[in-house]
């Protein structure tokens, strides 16, 4: 683990789009996490059936998706200021608190969608996500689904990832997002 946030932090640099940083640091990710196989599709935005985007456009449209909400919440994100765009700027100021967003039992839990379909037949035990905002304004957010449980201080560990992360967007913020 204490690997990983070095690594992390060399991704980007030379990358033409958020996406491919982005694709390089899942693909990493899942190299260095992942036992077995894991479910595809969820490793890549254009496999993915349902959840390739969500748009952000309001706090109503927020609130009605339990996890990006909580996401938001745990990360210390203010939903009201994050959707006034002008505000953008001097939010990425006063978000540098590089929280996490950790559900420990995943089974049931209201903030994990599929529960039929994803978290019950993939043994999914629990959820660790990060992110934060970049200077453009730029949400980014990973979510890990875990079949191990997880402790809340093994979760904490997921900060440093998270800022290396960040450090790792960085590099290709103001480029454009999309491949």
């Amino acid at each position: 683990m204490s690997e990983i946030p070095a690594h992390l932090r060399k991704l980007g640099s030379e990358s033409d789009s958020i996406e491919t940083t982005a694709n390089q640091i899942v693909d990493f990710l899942h190299d260095s996490l992942v036992t077995d196989d894991g479910k595809p599709a969820w490793n890549n935005r254009k496999a993915s059936q349902s959840h390739s985007i969500i748009p952000l456009v309001d706090e109503e449209s927020i609130r009605a998706i339990p996890m990006i909400a909580r996401l938001f919440d745990q990360l210390g994100l203010d939903i009201a200021l994050f959707v006034e765009k002008e505000t953008l700027p001097g939010l990425e100021i006063n978000q540098n608190n590089f929280n996490i967003f950790y559900v420990p039992e995943a089974k049931g839990s209201p903030y994990i969608p599929a529960q039929h379909d994803f978290v019950v037949p993939y043994n999914i035990r629990s959820l660790v996500g990060f992110g934060g905002l970049l200077p453009s304004g730029n949400l980014f957010a990973t979510i890990l689904f875990l079949r191990t449980p997880i402790s809340e201080s093994a979760a904490m560990i997921f900060r440093t990832v998270s800022l290396s992360v960040k450090m790792a967007l960085l590099g290709s913020d103001g480029r454009k997002v999309y491949q």
